[in-house]
């Protein structure tokens, strides 16, 4: 905690030079840090401090044309309208990922992104909007690579299904 506490004013930025020239951070690196750091600040709660992270975050990797870590910001600025409850925030924030997985042709963050979708059609009982959602991801040509959120997709349809009283779509 006593880190966080001296993180707390810190402004992350990019130096030419630490170490006396023997390591340079680039500006690639100095978006991951404010990325990493929001991602410290979301696990402990204080969403104000992760979230100006995650823009900082945002905007350097956009300046960069990084897709992959503008998709990653913008799904972890997802997550902070989904811990507050904002539903409809946390799933425009996710429009832009899932199109940029698509256009990178990258499995992993289509099948994360659309798994938070998922969780939030179902926070918002949109079941129908759930029920599309996880068999995106259990139906993707990937998803056995990766089997946490394969799970947790087949765990949350049947949740879906036992919802709107499905009971024998839940067994399947």
């Amino acid at each position: 905690m006593l880190l966080f506490n001296q993180m707390n004013n810190l402004i992350i930025k990019r130096n030419n030079s630490l170490l006396n020239d023997d390591a340079h951070l680039t500006n690639l690196d100095v978006a991951e840090i404010n990325n990493l750091t929001g991602i410290s600040y979301f696990s402990i709660g204080d969403y104000d401090q992760a979230q100006q992270y995650f823009i900082t975050s945002l905007r350097l990797y956009e300046d960069l044309q990084a897709l992959q870590g503008f998709a990653a910001a913008l799904n972890n600025l997802s997550l902070i309208s989904w811990a507050q409850k904002d539903f409809h925030a946390a799933l425009k924030y996710l429009e832009r990922p899932i199109d940029i997985s698509q256009q990178l042709n990258d499995s992993v963050l289509y099948i994360i992104n659309i798994s938070n979708q998922g969780i939030y059609y179902t926070d918002l009982k949109q079941f129908e909007n759930t029920i599309v959602s996880y068999k995106k991801v259990i139906n993707h040509p990937d998803s056995k690579y990766f089997p946490k959120e394969t799970l947790g997709a087949i765990i949350g349809l049947a949740d879906a299904y036992i919802t709107i009283n499905e009971l024998t779509l839940a067994k399947k």
